[in-house]
């Protein structure tokens, strides 16, 4: 019998804990099934280390869930498995913060709220929402008289605002 194993979570980048793989009989054959690039099972040690790897995050994943078998296998060729799961959790702008707590995932200065409300990817510091300018009235005036004035209003208090074009 093996000892039940614990699910880990971990912070892209960051190593698990490691893990002593125990079984009641020491004849046992242990064999570990679908580990993470990074992470290796010595079986010297019985234990289970590394650090995830995980090079190909979809689009908007922001944490990979991989299960883990532990096999052992007595010298009768009997055989009982034990599974966990190693959850990586994505953090696209590496603060710390994964991406499933982080409230801006790129750290672009948008929230991702913000930048999924307007079409833009919260995981891609170059893809930025673009300011919106409340609509502005036309104006006809007799040739020589003042417009009235006219004040611009965005969606962003920061934005630069420059006026072109005019007669």
């Amino acid at each position: 019998e093996i000892t039940t194993i614990s699910d880990q979570t971990v912070l892209d980048g960051n190593p698990i804990s490691p893990i002593t793989v125990t079984v009641d009989n020491p004849n046992t054959t242990i064999t570990v099934k679908d580990l993470p690039d990074g992470v290796t099972y010595n079986p010297s040690t019985k234990t289970i280390t590394g650090t995830p790897a995980i090079s190909d995050w979809g689009a908007m994943e922001e944490h990979r869930e991989i299960t883990v078998t532990v096999e052992a296998k007595d010298s009768a060729g009997n055989i009982t498995t034990e599974t966990f799961k190693i959850t990586v959790q994505r953090d696209t702008d590496g603060d710390g913060d994964p991406d499933v707590t982080d409230p801006d995932d790129d750290n672009d200065g948008y929230s991702d709220i913000e930048e999924s409300a307007k079409r833009t990817n919260p995981k891609d510091p170059n893809s930025k929402p673009s300011t919106t300018i409340n609509p502005i009235n036309d104006q006809t005036v007799v040739e020589g008289n003042p417009i009235n004035e006219i004040t611009v209003v965005t969606d962003n208090s920061t934005a630069t605002i420059t006026v072109k074009d005019l007669p």
